[in-house]
């Protein structure tokens, strides 16, 4: 795997409101994920942590939506 010793930037297929998002991930004391819309100066930065965090989030709150499904399910 290679270590992020410089900004890396690419263009998403997504857009917001007509434009395509930069992606940018910078390195340093905390690496942040940056995002922003085509054409734009300004946008978010994000700590990589925080994202992480939240897909785990994410994904925990789906598995339990899942079971509670199953659950009700089940029991009818």
């Amino acid at each position: 795997m290679t270590l992020l010793t410089k900004p890396i930037r690419r263009v998403s297929n997504t857009r917001s409101q007509g434009r395509a998002l930069v992606i940018e991930i910078r390195p340093g004391a905390t690496e942040t994920i940056f995002i922003r819309e085509s054409g734009r100066r300004n946008g978010y930065a994000v700590p990589i942590l925080k994202i992480y965090q939240f897909g785990a989030r994410l994904e925990a709150d789906h598995i339990r939506a899942e079971r509670v499904a199953k659950k009700k399910r089940g029991t009818k």
